[in-house]
């Protein structure tokens, strides 16, 4: 089931940033490349300017739920950015919260 595995997957990815510099440096790199494949699979640049059709990926239902899943992220980092962070991690939180916004908005068009 996808959307209990998309869960899973924030759960582990998206908790609290750690305080040691090495290992937030880590998770932060990880919430990127998270992010990062997720936009590969809700948004496909060579469909959007008229290319390529959808990759394998993209014609499943897995496209859909993780669209449904980058909303709920969203919502998740809005109140995330609310609460008390290091400049870094603000930095960090905002950055995913554009892109995350960003790609949403594609998506739409």
């Amino acid at each position: 089931k996808v959307p209990e595995y998309l869960e899973d997957l924030k759960a582990e990815v998206w908790n609290e940033i750690p305080a040691d510099e090495k290992a937030a440096f880590f998770k932060r790199s990880i919430q990127r490349n998270y992010l990062g494949r997720l936009g590969q699979i809700v948004y496909n640049k060579d469909v959007a300017e008229g290319g390529k059709g959808m990759n394998d990926l993209q014609k499943t239902d897995a496209r859909i739920y993780a669209l449904a899943h980058l909303k709920k992220l969203s919502n998740s980092i809005s109140i995330r950015l609310q609460q008390s962070l290091s400049t870094v991690n603000r930095l960090h939180y905002t950055d995913m919260k554009n892109e995350m916004d960003r790609l949403i908005k594609k998506t739409n068009q």
